[in-house]
């Protein structure tokens, strides 16, 4: 593989991973809002459920191994390549 090959798989992989940290923060800030809603609202179910639910997805997205070995493999069946 030629130097300029190597370099441009680099930088598609750092792109994939600056995508990955946008979505966590995306998913944090969104959680925080709904909970200030929630709370404010007094609804106390709601934000409880949706603590559970993003704990839930946090340990199988972040956590589970097998789970994302899982889901990238799924991914990769569906995913165009253009390189």
């Amino acid at each position: 593989m030629t130097m300029g090959g190597s370099a441009r798989l680099t930088t598609g992989l750092g792109a994939e991973a600056w995508q990955w940290l946008a979505f966590l923060f995306a998913g944090a800030v969104a959680l925080a809002s709904d909970l200030l809603d929630d709370l404010l609202s007094r609804k106390w179910l709601h934000a409880v459920l949706r603590i559970v639910l993003f704990v839930g997805l946090f340990y199988l997205f972040v956590l589970n191994r097998r789970f994302r070995e899982w889901l990238r493999t799924q991914l990769e069946r569906v995913r165009v390549d253009d390189r």
